[in-house]
């Protein structure tokens, strides 16, 4: 298959799957074209993982300090710009800034999609609405340990 499992021991961890046909996304372009402009983006596993624990631990401790009023976690969007604030000294191009990008909108879509780590939650009274959708409000699970 075209993904790693996260206990493999491969050290790459691939987050577009080669063969496998486009779906159409909520906001009704095909991942044919993230995917031709990306060329297949490889991440270490390694690299996967602290972009993983940084945002599950960006997420833990925005539920600990909004406890008392349930408005832990984070719009998908505000998640991608607070890592990429985090990263920005690192980052020397735009060239680089965009992969950084697209790299972490990946790991956000494995750690909802495929790992189960994140839930995508989505509020009844405006799942007709097109930038809800496209913008879920993620959460931990909760009965995810990270792993160190």
């Amino acid at each position: 298959s075209g993904c790693v499992a996260l206990l493999s021991p491969v050290h790459c961890c691939c987050l577009g799957v080669p063969g496998e046909e486009p779906q159409t996304l909520e906001s009704g372009h095909d991942t044919t074209e993230k995917l031709d402009t990306a060329k297949k983006i490889r991440v270490s596993y390694e690299e996967y993982r602290t972009v993983a624990n940084l945002l599950v631990l960006h997420l833990r401790h925005l539920e600990e300090s909004f406890e008392g009023d349930g408005q832990g976690g984070a719009r998908r969007s505000e998640l991608v710009e607070w890592y990429l604030g985090e990263v920005e000294g690192e980052i020397e191009s735009v060239e680089e800034l965009s992969q950084r990008k697209r790299v972490v909108e990946k790991v956000i879509d494995r750690l909802v999609d495929h790992d189960h780590v994140l839930l995508s939650l989505v509020d009844q009274e405006q799942a007709d609405q097109e930038k809800t959708q496209a913008n879920p409000y993620l959460v931990v699970h909760p009965n995810y340990v990270i792993e160190c």
